[in-house]
């Protein structure tokens, strides 16, 4: 299901918020797709989780691992716990009803290790940002191992009562739904207003709907529909230069799609394929 089938209820934020308040861990709710759509109390990604994907090339790295636990995840309808490449403890559960999948939801950015990772160490020395890394490693929530294995556990809880007080739910979303199957299945990205002008509806009473039914705005879920194609379409290789990806997808300036795709992924569109991935152990 995408977001265009899901409505989250008010609850399901206050819970992310809580859970983020009491041990300072990131937590999430991502669609099925993997779009990221609700975060307790709006937590960024961590420095050092930033180090690593902007200085040291490790966001394809990220995005791939999480995507195969996502996977495993809804495979297995359990949870997965394991450790990433720079040593964090990341914790994903799916979310169901029945065996309809809603989505998932995260929890990571914490560490039970004592320092960052050998091969991780000598990439950021060679690179000059070890002690940069190393600072923001120690700011990272840390606990042991039996605390550690306590918060997955209630966190686990908490999933299981999110679905049982179905938190999260598919509905019909009419004309926003429309638009959102519109998007993702066509080339290009549309505008706010050929979007209203599609369903018949004002700019605003659209953009008014977005935000009630889906809990973000046409701008946010556009960006994501558009950049996970532009995402594709690089990966692909293919032979097409950025400037191609960007008119194909219904940008008319290159740097702008640049810009909106580094913003998005943390890099810029010609440096992805130099992305890699390394072994990631179960946690």
């Amino acid at each position: 299901m995408s977001l265009s089938f899901t409505n989250l209820d008010p609850q399901l934020q206050q819970i992310l918020n809580n859970f983020s308040s009491l041990f300072d861990i990131r937590i999430a709710y991502y669609l099925s797709d993997g779009t990221e759509t609700s975060i307790g109390k709006n937590q960024t990604i961590s420095p050092y989780c930033t180090l690593l994907r902007q200085s040291l090339g490790y966001e394809s790295t990220c995005l791939q691992l999480d995507d195969t636990k996502r996977k495993k995840a809804k495979e297995t309808e359990n949870i997965q716990s394991y450790i990433c490449h720079g040593g964090c403890n990341e914790i994903i559960k799916p979310i169901f009803n029945d065996h309809d999948l809603l989505g998932f939801i995260m929890i990571g950015q914490t560490v039970t290790r004592p320092g960052i990772p050998d091969h991780i160490r000598k990439e950021a020395e060679k690179a000059g940002i070890l002690h940069d890394l190393e600072t923001t490693f120690e700011a990272l929530p840390h606990f042991d191992n039996q605390k550690m294995k306590e918060i997955i556990q209630l966190f686990s809880e908490l999933t299981d009562l999110v679905m049982l007080k179905n938190l999260i739910r598919h509905k019909e979303l009419g004309p926003v739904r429309e638009v959102i199957e519109y998007m993702k299945t066509k080339d290009h990205c549309i505008k706010l207003t050929d979007a209203a002008r599609m369903v018949n509806m004002s700019e605003s009473r659209l953009r008014h709907r977005f935000k009630v039914e889906c809990g973000e705005t046409f701008s946010h879920i556009r960006t994501s529909i558009c950049m996970a194609k532009a995402w594709k379409l690089v990966e692909a290789g293919n032979d097409l230069s950025v400037r191609e990806i960007a008119f194909q997808l219904g940008f008319q300036d290159e740097l702008y799609f640049s810009k909106v795709y580094r913003n998005y992924f943390g890099c810029p569109p010609s440096k992805t394929d130099e992305f890699f991935i390394v072994e990631n152990s179960e946690y």
